[in-house]
């Protein structure tokens, strides 16, 4: 009778011992999130302060940037790699927004890449002297 009072203490003792450990069923703590998806395309959009500009020279400066389409069908463009540099020249009716859509190869992120303005001019061909309030955006093309 003693054995099994013992037994049964022993093994009273081992299940609080084992209720009591850190290491319990609690929840599993979240993963890393998922890897985001290679980047295809960006997008260079203009902002301007003006609606009379007719031309724009903008540079996209990233690795690995392949053919251009214009982001309007009214928009002609014009390109020409040096190095990370995409020089492009965009022809039309330019209004505020999307100039032109740059695919990608690699796996890049977009704070890869950058844009700048280098020169607009206007409908009636006229090279603006001051670029104030001109900005070039890249995004993620969806």
């Amino acid at each position: 009778m003693i054995r099994i009072e013992k037994l049964l203490a022993a093994v009273t003792a081992l299940g609080i011992a084992a209720a009591c450990s850190d290491k319990g069923t609690g929840p599993v703590p979240p993963g890393p999130p998922p890897a985001s998806p290679p980047l295809s395309a960006v997008v260079v959009a203009l902002a301007t302060p003006n609606s009379n500009d007719g031309a724009a020279i903008v540079t996209l400066t990233g690795p690995d940037v392949g053919t251009i389409q214009p982001a309007d069908s009214h928009y002609v463009v014009f390109s020409r790699a040096s190095g990370q540099d995409l020089h492009v020249i965009v022809v039309g009716n330019l209004s505020a927004g999307p100039l032109f859509t740059a695919k990608i190869s690699g796996t890049h992120t977009l704070s890869a890449y950058s844009g700048s303005i280098q020169q607009v001019a206007t409908r009636g061909d006229s090279i603006l002297g001051s670029l104030s309030g001109y900005r070039v955006s890249v995004s993620a093309s969806p």
